[in-house]
């Protein structure tokens, strides 16, 4: 599976092997090389009209979803597996608040992402925030921090860290150019990558369970949101300036978070 959604230039980090199992048997390092980003697979981003077919049922049903929850309590095991690689690397890692380069692309997300969202965009409180022209990051990007941070996506959380992903059927770990800097011949071991191929197929599938047996059937399971168009569509205006209050300063900021203060 590529990797979707990685910011150019990316470190890669390549071994002959043919499957995450098979590495987590053989023990074996990777080294990094240069390597061209995959295009991700086939995938139908949904336009205006089906995103506000899709909105109108998040909002005739809400947090009623059931798959919902299954989609949260995936998403704290996600941040403790992150938590527990941030402590393996810290030595190594160059993220800090107010870093945000992996926020400056254009960005969608799968259908059981854009609910999550949505509805936290619903707890928003009124007139706090402004329309402002579309530009090639994140929209939810405000002052250097996310203004949905706890809402955040997947690719989000585990931004920064060595991830591995299946590349021509290559295990291939990315990760931010600013980490691992003081490493410049960095090997990693099974146990000191996150493995984005076993999140994946968790988090599709719960995204498949959504789309095909919550959604109207117009919906694919492949299809994904443009964050843009998701916020142009909330009841509430797209966001550029007075901001929510920034998140507790006393939490620590972890790979992929540039929302901290």
């Amino acid at each position: 599976m590529a990797p979707l959604g990685l910011p150019g230039g990316w470190h890669s980090v390549v071994h002959p092997l043919v499957s995450t199992r098979q590495l987590c048997r053989s023990g074996q390092s990777f080294r990094i090389s240069r390597q061209p980003e995959e295009e991700g697979p086939q995938v139908r981003v949904l336009g205006e009209e089906e995103t506000a077919a899709l909105v109108s049922q998040f909002e005739a049903r809400g947090p009623a979803f059931r798959s919902l929850q299954r989609y949260v309590d995936f998403l704290q095991e996600v941040d403790r597996e992150v938590h527990l690689l941030e402590e393996r690397h810290r030595a190594h890692l160059r993220c800090a608040p107010g870093c945000d380069t992996c926020c400056r692309v254009s960005r969608t997300v799968l259908p059981i992402e854009a609910l999550r969202l949505w509805l936290a965009l619903q707890q928003m409180p009124e007139g706090w925030s402004k329309p402002r022209p579309r530009r090639r990051e994140c929209p939810l990007l405000l002052d250097h921090r996310c203004m949905l941070y706890p809402a955040r996506p997947v690719l989000c959380r585990t931004h920064g860290l060595p991830l591995l992903y299946i590349v021509r059927d290559q295990p291939t770990v990315s990760f931010c150019p600013l980490n691992f800097r003081d490493w410049p011949h960095a090997q990693f071991r099974p146990e000191q990558v996150l493995d984005m191929e076993q999140i994946n197929a968790t988090l599709f599938s719960i995204n498949r369970e959504f789309v095909l047996g919550e959604l109207q059937s117009k919906f694919r399971d492949t299809d994904r949101v443009r964050l843009w168009t998701l916020l142009e569509l909330s009841p509430k205006p797209s966001p550029t300036c007075d901001p929510p209050p920034r998140p507790d300063s006393s939490s620590p900021s972890t790979p992929g978070d540039p929302a901290q203060p």
